[in-house]
């Protein structure tokens, strides 16, 4: 992943430099996995060619489950009467 990450680095970095074009003018997040191991990896690269490592971290594993919404009980009387 990193190798990946500073590759795209210098690329932006490269068309940044020349010309005084900014066809990356935006950050790029790159997510995803090492071969080697299962953690998730999330670097952030800058049109200037800088890249950098975040940590990941997924509250949505930590929350309870959400209760079901209930359904709407309104008949077609109780539509016909709301006009």
């Amino acid at each position: 992943m990193e190798y990946i990450t500073k590759y795209i680095a210098g690329v932006q970095q490269r068309f940044t430099q020349s010309g005084g074009v900014r066809p990356f003018g935006i950050s790029t997040l790159i997510m995803g996995f090492d071969p080697a191991d299962e953690v998730p990896r999330l670097y952030m690269t800058e049109p200037s060619g800088i890249y950098s490592a975040w940590y990941v971290f997924l509250p949505i594993l930590h929350v309870p489950p959400v209760s079901p919404v209930p359904r709407c009980s309104l008949t077609w009387g109780d539509y016909v009467g709301l006009g």
